[in-house]
């Protein structure tokens, strides 16, 4: 019966392998006070933060949502409207764990670019991102070190470390139609984890990370991707994971059409299931060490187009929830054309001696406050301090 588990279990990492998956599920991962996990909340298209965290009222220029009102809860100031109680409740319910950014400096406007500076903070298409970088140097033995429900992800040097859980994948777990294919399995998998190359190394690392991957496949079958982060969460069996939001249909954040209705609409849906990631994670007594980075590719322009809608704009906000992060603040600024302002790193205030807070700044403060150090990892970058 041994035998039986180790030769299917095989089965199912070539078969993952084919996907470029790389890094199994296993058992629980066993974690020291100080392990504390990140849980990349990513909304897809570039959110418009003149809506809740950079909402400048007092601008006639900027056109921000003409039905909100300003408003502060737990410290945090943001714009309050009716179509979007959400919001207000995971400000109300935890916007003293919570740190908003504003003013980030993406660097591009392009959708792919801005994602791997969001997430990398570098334009190397060998830099890997942050939840590789935190899940593949603090938890290589882990069960899952990243996992990837959806979402851009840009693993880099980290690739052992990640399993995206694409449907593929999940279908593989319930498709047992690969066992048949049994000895030339065992036969590709000796041959690649007795080599000597770094790559094939990190591929027989993974393979050591192979018991319990039946087992724990269930983790991998919801009905959504909060569902399946939620599960995978509650089990303990990865140090970083990455999820996108599922908006209501026919409405994109990518709103260069009817922004008012999208942007309303998208972070209702958005913020729904935060709240309930949050809540979720409160009641496990798990939120203090998991921080949860919130966070899209970047903002939209100031002002809208012929179609009332907003095109691309190289400026952003971001949000930082739990994971020990001094909290009930809002740190960074925009200027009156809702361009990035100085800041201080380490107090978060306006210093307009210095340069405007990037994405590798972002980065580069998470990277530290995990205790990695953001200068070897991302050479250059000003860590905002969390």
């Amino acid at each position: 019966m041994a035998l039986k588990t180790a030769m299917n279990r095989r089965g199912f990492l070539a078969s993952l392998a084919a996907l470029g998956l790389s890094a199994p599920l296993l058992g629980r991962v066993a974690h020291a006070a100080t392990d504390t996990r990140l849980v990349v909340y990513w909304n897809d298209g570039g959110w418009d933060p003149t809506y809740i965290f950079d909402p400048h009222f007092e601008s006639d220029i900027i056109d921000g949502d003409p039905e909100s009102l300003p408003a502060q809860l737990k410290g945090i100031d943001f714009a309050d409207a009716e179509s979007r109680p959400s919001v207000r409740r995971v400000f109300q319910d935890f916007g003293d764990r919570s740190v908003v950014i504003n003013g980030l400096a993406v660097g591009s406007i392009s959708h792919t670019a801005c994602a791997r500076l969001m997430l990398t903070g570098s334009r190397s298409h060998t830099q890997a991102d942050l939840p590789s970088q935190v899940g593949g140097r603090l938890a290589a033995q882990a069960a899952i070190p990243f996992l990837a429900l959806s979402g851009p992800r840009f693993p880099g040097e980290q690739g052992q470390a990640l399993l995206s859980a694409s449907p593929d994948a999940v279908q593989l777990i319930q498709d047992t139609r690969w066992m048949s294919n049994e000895a030339l399995v065992q036969s590709y998998l000796d041959g690649v984890a007795l080599g000597s190359n770094p790559k094939e190394q990190a591929y027989g690392d993974s393979l050591a990370r192979l018991p319990g991957l039946l087992e724990q496949g269930e983790l991998l079958i919801g009905e959504s991707d909060l569902d399946r982060a939620l599960a995978a969460l509650q089990a303990d069996v990865c140090r970083s994971l990455i999820f996108q939001s599922q908006l209501p249909m026919l409405t994109v954040y990518d709103s260069h059409q009817d922004n008012h209705g999208n942007q309303s609409r998208a972070l209702e849906g958005s913020f729904a299931d935060l709240h309930t990631l949050l809540s979720t994670l409160e009641g496990q007594g798990t939120l203090d060490r998991t921080l949860v980075l919130v966070l899209s590719e970047m903002g939209r322009t100031p002002v809208l187009n012929a179609a009332q809608g907003k095109d691309h704009w190289p400026y952003t906000s971001a949000l930082l929830i739990g994971g020990g992060i001094s909290g009930g603040r809002v740190i960074g600024s925009t200027d009156e054309g809702l361009a990035a302002q100085g800041m201080d790193r380490e107090s978060g205030g306006l210093d307009l001696g210095a340069t405007a807070p990037s994405s590798a700044d972002l980065v580069g403060g998470v990277l530290q406050h995990f205790d990695l150090d953001p200068q070897e990892l991302l050479a250059g970058c000003l860590p905002i301090r969390l």
